[in-house]
């Protein structure tokens, strides 16, 4: 099963890394990744961290969504 995750970020102070990557988040930033990336956040002072995560079978959309979504994240 492919499993993709969408993490849209609402409030805080935190960077995530994904695949050695590091993004600095603000509001409204969304983040998608593939169920195989590493990835973590460090939150950088006590202001309080939210965000919505949206996990999906990406076999549960069309095959052409599917490619053009992971060969833009490839």
């Amino acid at each position: 099963m492919k499993t993709m995750s969408f993490f849209c970020f609402i409030s805080g102070d935190a960077k995530y890394f994904v695949e050695g990557t590091i993004y600095s988040l603000k509001s409204g930033d969304i983040l998608i990744m593939k169920k195989a990336e590493a990835h973590s956040l460090l939150i950088n002072s006590s202001t309080p961290y939210e965000r919505i995560v949206v996990n999906f079978n990406s076999d549960a959309i069309g095959e052409n969504v599917r490619s053009k979504l992971l060969n833009f994240l490839d």
